[in-house]
This record gives C-alpha cells, structure tokens and sequence, in this order.
C-alpha cells in the first residue's frame, strides 16, 4: 500500500441563483434592489394542464404575484392597455427584476409561443421591466380557470399552471 495522500477533489464556486417569494393578493412589496432578469418564457403541456415558465438568472431575492384580472393594464403607463387574446385574464407580475444583470444576462423580448397541443393557454404577453417589476399577461381559454403558481429551483423558474 502506498502512503500518499489523495488529492481533494476539485469544487466548482458556489453558484448564487436568484431566489423567488410570494406576495399575496392586495399586497404591495418593493422588492430590495436585486441583479435579477425573466432570461426566458415559455409554455409546456401537461396531461390535465399547460405550464407558463418563466426563467431568472442572476443574484437576488425577487417577489412575485399572480392574479385574476378583468383587463390587462401595463404598469408604469396611465392606462395603457395590453391586447391578450382569451376568454380570461391572469397577470403575473415579478417584482426587483431589471432589464439585465451586472452578469450579462438579458430580460426575455421575445414573443411567447402557446404549442399545438396546449388547451387552456390562449396567448401570453410579457413586457419588459418598468420599475424593477416585470409584467406577464396570460389569457385563458376559460373565463375563469382554476390555476396555481409556484417555484422551480435550479434553475430557478417561477411556474403559473392553468387547469382544464
């Protein structure tokens, strides 16, 4: 037997991922300054409903908040309405997001894409960051669809699911 020692093995630097809190329905939070960016938006079909994700990067804790509403008002801009096709209306809004990160990572502008086979998802809008809030509309298929919102670690996602 030889007398060595074994050389630890390599670590890789932690990695800082942004973390996600809830805010209740009613409540104002202002988030804390974070380096966080929504990098993309997408749809995924499930068996007894369609997914909405949206991916951060980036350091910091941010808030969010998913509602009903009975129109789709853009932050930041008296009155400016947001066209979304559907029969409902969810809002979805991510708050201490920035348009991009001291990293490099950039906010999502592209468009949202509903796949084929998504039955309870009619078109999503996203904005970009007014105010450190970043803004998603999603209209339903049904006028009042049951839905549930929450979060997915590594990589952090927060997922807004819409029932058929």
């Amino acid at each position: 037997m030889g007398s060595g020692s074994a050389a630890a093995p390599a670590t890789e630097p932690p990695v800082s991922l942004p973390t996600l809190e809830s805010v209740p329905p009613g409540v104002s939070a202002m988030a804390p300054p974070a380096d966080v960016a929504v990098t993309d938006v997408h749809i995924e079909h499930h068996p007894d409903f369609d997914r909405v994700v949206y991916t951060l990067a980036g350091d910091g804790t941010v808030f969010w908040q998913a509602k009903r509403v009975a129109e789709a008002v853009q932050h930041g801009e008296e009155g400016a309405r947001v066209d979304v096709d559907g029969r409902g209306l969810l809002q979805v809004d991510i708050m201490g997001t920035s348009p991009r990160t001291s990293s490099g990572a950039q906010q999502y502008a592209g468009q949202v894409m509903s796949p084929a086979q998504a039955q309870s998802i009619a078109a999503v809008s996203i904005g970009g960051s007014v105010g450190q809030i970043t803004q998603s509309f999603v209209g339903t298929v049904a006028p009042h669809p049951e839905f549930a919102a929450h979060t997915i670690t590594e990589p952090t996602q927060l997922a807004v699911d819409i029932y058929r």
